[in-house]
């Protein structure tokens, strides 16, 4: 059942409060399953290589320049 899909998002260069705003994003790719991390150090570390692995995988999709 599709109503039971959670997913995160990532907003590259944003800063803000969207807490209550509607927002429309796409699925375009999957970086990486769930997991658990040791340390916040660690889950910092991780999400910046999910950043520029999916910043690569846009532009390779021709997506702009990210």
């Amino acid at each position: 059942d599709m109503s039971d899909v959670t997913l995160e998002t990532y907003l590259f260069d944003f800063s803000g409060d969207l807490y209550g705003t509607a927002v429309t994003t796409s699925l375009v790719e999957r970086i990486r399953g769930e997991r658990r991390f040791d340390s916040v150090e660690a889950l910092r570390d991780q999400i910046l290589r999910d950043e520029e692995n999916a910043r690569i995988s846009l532009r390779n999709r021709g997506y702009g320049d990210l």
